[in-house]
């Protein structure tokens, strides 16, 4: 198999339906078992070997592209922080214009 092939089918496995669902939550949201075919934690883990061996195939180093997915992940991380902090003030001024005060 070439190596357009082979990216490809990788590219339309992390973007089949299956595939997209699993990755909106780290909780599984499948009614049954049978409509579980994959997990959150799979799709994080497939994608990072998605990226390592298409750049490999490449010919790009396996350390710029870890690092590339290190910075994706903190850029993430600062966002659900970021989208928490605004939760927790979004709870408390509820609190508050629940509570009548200022």
């Amino acid at each position: 198999v070439g190596k357009e092939i082979y990216t490809e089918l990788l590219d339309s496995a992390s973007v089949s339906p299956p595939f997209v669902q699993a990755t909106k939550s780290p909780h599984p949201t499948a009614a049954n078992l049978e409509e579980l075919f994959l997990d959150f934690s799979f799709t994080k883990f497939f994608k990072k070997q998605q990226d390592i061996v298409t750049k490999a195939l490449d010919g790009e180093d396996e350390t710029e592209t870890e690092n590339r997915i290190d910075t994706h992940d903190e850029i993430v991380a600062g966002y659900k922080t970021l989208i928490m902090e605004q939760d927790e003030e979004i709870n408390r001024l509820k609190f508050m214009l629940a509570q009548g005060s200022p």
